[in-house]
């Protein structure tokens, strides 16, 4: 996002240098990179459901705190934040490029001010941001949080199929609600979804040692995929793209463990504990 308001496009930079190449690779991995998050949310969240259905203790109502107390405690406050942000932005700096420019670094709205209301900060909360509302100000990158949400609410209306306590009407029901809900949806949320059941469906898989070459083996392949993608070669594909990333997580998740380094852990434990505040924040600060 930061490439995207500071740097120009690619193509208006012809011809580029190996290393111009290797930059724009590098910053050009957004879509690729929520790929890759919805997968692991998948397995993560629907991962949970699913080991909770399978020890029969699946219970609608923790499931729901759980969920919803991971996505309020830091999005009410960053919805709050994000406004004084963009507010002050749109008066101090009104004739800047940034805040004068519609459509800015090709993600930001027509004009960020108007894009600023109660009704649009309220659709947001709700998770209706590219439903019926825009992204709220100059956040565009809570149009993911819509997908997120709503995933969070239609899959388990689906894995109640398999829970033995409920009757056969109430599951029909939940899977028909949840076919509804699909179908009612904006054709790139509910499309996605699909990745994000990729995920899921790691966790059904059991576990099992896959040797370390395998796990480099898709990597690779991931990496050049991305890359030929990225030079344009070829079209870019979102279910071969989803395919190999979920091998990658999948050979990564089952190779044999090594004990990672003090630094390491240390680092990758402070960067999950932050990685959620800092998608919720970092658009506006970077405006």
């Amino acid at each position: 996002h930061a490439r995207l308001m500071l740097v120009m496009d690619s193509g208006l930079v012809q011809p580029l240098s190996p290393m111009q190449k290797g930059f724009y690779f590098l910053t050009n991995l957004g879509g690729v990179s929520v790929l890759l998050f919805f997968i692991l949310s998948g397995y993560l969240v629907g991962g949970s459901v699913i080991s909770d259905i399978k020890l029969g203790r699946w219970n609608w109502r923790v499931y729901a705190i759980a969920r919803i107390s991971r996505l309020y405690v830091v999005l009410i406050p960053a919805i709050m934040i994000g406004i004084l942000i963009d507010l002050i932005g749109s008066r101090c700096l009104s004739h800047s490029t940034v805040y004068s420019t519609a459509h800015y670094g090709f993600m930001l709205p027509e004009s960020i001010s108007a894009n600023i209301s109660w009704p649009i900060a309220l659709g947001n909360l709700l998770a209706l941001q590219e439903i019926f509302v825009p992204t709220l100000g100059s956040n565009h990158a809570l149009w993911s949080l819509t997908n997120e949400t709503w995933y969070y609410f239609i899959f388990p209306l689906f894995a109640a199929f398999f829970l033995p306590s409920i009757r056969w009407r109430a599951k029909v029901a939940f899977l028909l609600l949840g076919i509804g809900l699909l179908c009612i949806l904006p054709l790139p949320i509910s499309s996605a979804f699909g990745v994000w059941l990729l995920g899921a469906a790691l966790a059904l898989i059991p576990k099992m040692r896959v040797a370390r070459y395998l796990a480099w083996l898709f990597s690779t392949a991931l990496a050049i995929w991305i890359a030929l993608q990225s030079a344009k070669i070829v079209e870019s594909n979102q279910v071969i793209t989803a395919l190999l990333a979920s091998l990658f997580i999948f050979c990564w998740l089952m190779r044999p463990v090594k004990r990672s380094s003090m630094i390491f852990r240390t680092l990758s434990s402070a960067l999950s504990k932050i990685s959620y505040s800092l998608y919720l924040f970092h658009t506006p600060l970077i405006v």
